[in-house]
């Protein structure tokens, strides 16, 4: 029976990050993943490659209990991740990673703005206000730093959505497969826990850290809502302009509603 397969077309460094998330990092966690079938193409870099992984057949999780399963999975490949090895192929996705998302979309805003590089009123109020909500954020930031050493290190999927899960079976038999781990790392779970069902979560994560509060817990995926708007905030900015791309604006606008919120203190005791 011959085996259908996804052939992923990206970056050579894309496809490095992939293929030792697939070879190395995945085989030793005991989880439900896509089949790695292989990679051609440069080894490194910007020029492009291949990777090859079996094609999954499943639905996207449209319904409570997906993210309740996705909470045990993920709470799983966390779990089981801090006693894996480091491989160094694989990047950060801690603190120091995202205060420098930050520091870049900032500066990148900072440079339409003096630029002129705008259409209209409208859109140069909205890259003030998206400047505005970052400057803010930057003020915030010893409390996202604090949050964020609630959790140890681990190792991430970095997109865990909606368009990179599917669902397998039914009921009470499903379980979910994650895909394109182009964005996987070791760091904060913050970023993954913005997506599942929190609860679940964290009652299967009790055995490991008996002291985690579950409110700790929420304020955590809370902050992980506003690092994956401020990733999607800096990706958006080179978009403005590009031929084609009319959507740029609105996802900033978009973006700079998710960031707008203040985080807090981490809580002590």
């Amino acid at each position: 029976m011959q085996r259908a397969v996804i052939a992923k077309r990206a970056s050579a460094k894309v496809v490095a990050i992939e293929r030792a998330v697939y070879t190395e990092i995945l085989p030793g966690l005991g989880l439900e993943v896509a089949r790695y079938l292989g990679s051609a193409g440069a080894a490194g870099g910007d020029h492009a490659a291949w990777l090859f992984v079996e094609e999954v057949q499943g639905r996207r999780p449209s319904e409570a209990q997906h993210w309740q399963i996705a909470g045990k999975w993920l709470a799983t490949m966390h779990a089981k991740s801090m006693l894996a090895p480091r491989v160094q192929s694989i990047p950060d996705r801690g603190e120091a990673y995202f205060g420098s998302r930050l520091r870049a979309a900032k500066l990148r805003l900072m440079e339409r703005i003096r630029a002129d590089a705008y259409d209209s009123g409208e859109d140069l109020k909205v890259l003030r206000s998206a400047l505005a909500v970052c400057f803010a954020l930057e003020d915030d930031w010893t409390s996202v730093a604090e949050l964020i050493a609630v959790m140890p290190r681990v190792f991430v999927h970095g997109d865990f959505a909606t368009e990179n899960i599917l669902v397998r079976g039914r009921r009470a038999s499903s379980t979910i497969v994650p895909l394109d781990w182009e964005k996987a790392g070791w760091g904060t779970p913050a970023e993954d826990l913005s997506s599942v069902d929190v609860d679940t979560y964290w009652g299967f994560v009790q055995e490991d850290r008996p002291g985690l509060e579950l409110a700790a817990l929420q304020r955590l995926a809370r902050v992980g809502r506003v690092l994956r708007c401020l990733v999607f905030l800096d990706w958006a900015i080179p978009r403005l302009g590009k031929p084609g791309d009319a959507t740029a604006l609105d996802d900033i606008r978009l973006c700079s509603s998710g960031l707008d919120q203040r985080v807090g203190p981490a809580p002590t005791g």
